[in-house]
């Protein structure tokens, strides 16, 4: 299976003998001693890496075409015979592996090979298109922390790019989310899209629909610019050129691409001219400088309709970059504190407190807000500096204001800094319209060149349910081609379903083709963002549901948000959507529904009614299988860990185990359930969030000793009651029947059916069997649940 490579032809053979005869025919000649082939090799301008200790050899093979189309569009010179060259022809590249022929990058890799490549690999800027999202990207970890300091340190600039998890809020990648990392978004313009994907776009600057938007979670700014970021670049050349949707063919060893993958190297080969010109003309360049000059000088795009938070500065420009950086920048340290609210914010390296205003959770359209910033120069002279203070994007919701030595508020247009002194800055809010309003605060120092220091601001005034809209939201409109737009909806606790439907484009020609995607509050994507699923008309599947419709069962409270975009295939410019959202829920009473005894065989009657308790919903009441139980209050201490051992027995098809309603509603305590069935206990599932609300599932447990584990992580009070369950259901036990079909039901409607309750074992000492009448829609989705306990069981 050896595959033989005459490196200096770049050709394959598929044995040792066809490589020979080929050099036979092309005069490059058989080796008949050592000598000699060493004189062939030290001629062949290719180094072949060996370690005979480890017997390992590398030969350089790549594993796709993904680096080599990078590096194209970086620095290639003379690309098509001479007609195309990348951002900084003729530039030389460091190649830096990261990644594995299969799937993934390493962490070690991403680390090892990044110090390797800034301390000795005598570059000038560094690019990286590798990305992923994690759910908390605060830019607060070890690999952030070590980017950050290779910058420092060595002097050399880095690149990420930005992801392509978007369009939702929150979405920017890691590593791209290190602080003085520059995070490049995906910029596409009217011309690229009719010429590489033969589509047509009503404006002429645009993002690509999946560019991971900004903030980080700790509000701060990225991405930083945006980049073009479709390209036809290099690609191996033992591969097919293409794909291009346009009307002209790709030769071998050229491809279209898109991605933030491209929009980095567009960026960093920019940074190299930037470079090479200062180093011509003696200017200075230190890698602060560089980011103070393509920062302060990138063209922002249309704000109307591209946000702050998604674009950062907008477009890099590298004439008006070169501008600013050949008058030699004097860029000074200032820092920035002020209260961010998300779901994660407690998570921060300071809780609660970030860079800039993120603030997604808490706030209602017409009622005003106030954040307080805290700024800090730490550089430069000793006499206070007044800086120009500016707002860009969606201005005209923010207000900056400052007390006077009266003790009076005054609207403000500066601010004075003096070296390490803490300085209050307020930003008052108000909006009286729906979804997400973001700004730049630039402070510029007028005496020197390129804005000083920038925070990003994105305050989310999500759409609520209520009564009074029988917690349902509605958002028609039309959308156009290759355009996004964002809605928020606030889900509260408890809500058992989080319904959306789309509407508006058909089968029909000419009715266009759009899609809705849903983000968790975490800022990470539900549904899947690839370019051709979940549209209406179908495109290709739809991994989470119906194009049409889809349910979130116990969605995560918070504001959620859903996004609406049009295919750029689409046959209509502009897409008419009715996009609907609504809260399911219903109760069931009695709940619990507590029967003292029943008589192993034999029904025991009984009626419940439902009630719809918010949107309405088209579902139906039914019974479950029994199971046996364990139900009680028990106490914890702060760091305590109790063990509860449980038998289960053959045939069970659930076992679940379930914590909650602390006393202590600060506590932290967090699920572990292990199977020890062989004897050695494995871990099989785990619930560990920052509350003590937790679950665990295992769906057909195997029969013998199971093991639950709860941990008293962080108990406030000291000592906390939380309520305890664990159950194995099991078809032994018995069932709960309900006589029920599916119908509409609206919002606050009630309806009462009968059912029977059925004991046909008893549930084993100190324990009782445990059912649910259950309400579930149409769909299969469950929104509400009532407890049925059979406390004893007779012969």
């Amino acid at each position: 299976n050896n595959v033989y490579v005459d490196t200096n032809q770049n050709n394959s053979f598929a044995d040792e003998q066809a490589m020979t005869d080929y050099r036979v025919r092309n005069d490059i000649g058989t080796f008949g001693t050592d000598d000699a082939a060493t004189d062939v090799r030290e001629a062949m301008p290719f180094v072949v890496q060996t370690d005979g200790k480890n017997k390992v050899v590398n030969i350089g093979i790549v594993s796709g075409a993904h680096g080599s189309h990078v590096a194209g569009i970086t620095a290639a010179n003379g690309m098509f015979g001479g007609e195309m060259s990348g951002a900084a022809p003729g530039a030389k590249l460091v190649s830096i592996r990261v990644c594995l022929f299969i799937a993934g990058c390493t962490a070690h890799a991403l680390i090892e090979g990044m110090t390797f490549v800034a301390k000795q690999g005598n570059v000038d800027v560094i690019n990286m298109s590798i990305g992923g999202l994690p759910a908390l990207n605060d830019g607060n970890n070890t690999r952030a922390v070590l980017y950050n300091r290779l910058i420092e340190q060595y002097k050399v600039q880095m690149f990420i790019s930005a992801g392509n998890s978007g369009p939702g809020v929150n979405t920017i990648g890691d590593p791209s989310v290190a602080g003085k990392v520059l995070s490049v978004g995906s910029y596409i313009s009217k011309d690229t899209w009719q010429k590489n994907y033969g589509s047509d776009s009503e404006f002429v600057d645009n993002l690509h629909y999946f560019t991971s938007r900004g903030p980080r979670e700790d509000g701060g700014f990225k991405p930083n610019i945006v980049a073009p970021g479709a390209a036809i670049s290099t690609v191996p050349t033992w591969q097919p050129g293409g794909p291009v949707a346009g009307t002209y063919p790709l030769p071998p060893g050229y491809a279209m691409f898109n991605g933030t993958s491209m929009a980095a190297p567009q960026a960093a080969g920019a940074a190299a001219l930037l470079v090479s010109a200062a180093k011509q003309t003696g200017a200075q360049h230190q890698p602060d400088q560089l980011r103070q000059a393509i920062n302060s000088s990138a063209r922002l795009l249309d704000t109307g309709r591209i946000a702050v938070y998604e674009q950062g500065n907008g477009l890099m420009n590298v004439g008006a970059a070169w501008d600013l950086l050949k008058t030699n920048l004097k860029p000074v340290e200032i820092s920035s504190s002020v209260p961010v609210n998300t779901v994660l914010s407690g998570f921060l390296a300071t809780p609660g407190f970030g860079q800039g205003i993120y603030a997604r959770e808490g706030v209602a359209v017409g009622e005003a807000e106030t954040w307080q910033y805290t700024f800090v120069r730490t550089s430069g002279g000793s006499k206070p500096v007044t800086y120009n203070l500016g707002l860009r994007g969606d201005a005209g919701a923010f207000k900056l204001a400052q007390f006077d030595q009266t003790g009076q508020r005054q609207r403000v247009t500066s601010i004075s800094l003096p070296l390490n002194t803490p300085v209050r800055l307020d930003v008052d809010f108000f909006t009286t319209t729906p979804g997400a309003h973001s700004a730049i605060l630039d402070l510029d120092d007028p005496g020197t060149a390129g804005v000083d220091y920038q925070t990003m601001n994105l305050v989310i005034a999500a759409d609520g349910f209520t009564a009074a809209n029988n917690y349902t939201v509605t958002k028609s409109g039309t959308v156009g081609r290759n355009q996004v737009l964002h809605y928020f909806f606030a889900v509260p606790a408890g809500t058992p379903a989080f319904k959306v439907d789309f509407a508006g484009p058909s089968t029909a020609v000419g009715t266009g083709q759009a899609r809705f995607l849903r983000w968790h509050p975490y800022g990470v994507g539900i549904d899947s963002n690839a370019s051709t699923a979940c549209y209406m008309p179908a495109a290709a599947g739809c991994s989470t549901g119906s194009p049409n419709s889809r349910t979130a069962a116990n969605p995560q409270a918070g504001v959620w948000e859903v996004t609406v975009d049009a295919r750029r295939t689409s046959d209509a410019a502009e897409v008419p959507f009715t996009l609907t959202a609504s809260i399911l829920g219903a109760s069931v009473s009695p709940n619990p529904d507590v029967i003292p005894s029943a008589t192993v065989g034999t029904p025991v009657a009984r009626s419940y009614t439902l009630t719809n308790l918010f949107g309405e919903f088209t579902g139906r009441a039914v019974g479950t299988e029994l199971g046996s139980a364990k139900r009680e209050v028990k106490s914890i201490g702060n760091l305590e860990v109790q063990e509860f051992e449980v038998d289960v027995t053959v045939g069970s098809t659930a076992f679940r185990a379930t914590i909650g309603g602390t006393s202590d509603t600060a506590a932290d305590l967090d699920l572990y359930v292990y199977n020890c069935t062989t004897g050695t206990c494995v871990l099989a599932g785990q619930s560990a969030d920052g509350d003590s609300e937790e679950s665990v599932t295992v769906a057909n447990p195997a029969a013998g000793k199971w093991k639950v584990v709860i941990d008293g992580y962080a108990v406030p009070a000291g000592t906390t009651s939380y309520n305890y369950i664990d159950v194995f259901t099991n078809p032994a036990f018995g069932s709960i029947s309900v006589a029920d079909t599916n119908a509409v039901r609206p919002a606050g409607s009630s309806w009462t059916v009968p059912g029977t309750v059925t004991a046909t074992a008893a549930p084993g000492a100190d324990r009782v069997l445990l059912g649910a009448v259950q309400v579930r829609t149409d769909g299969n989705i469950l929104v509400g649940s009532g407890d049925v306990i059979v406390e004893s069981v007779t012969p």
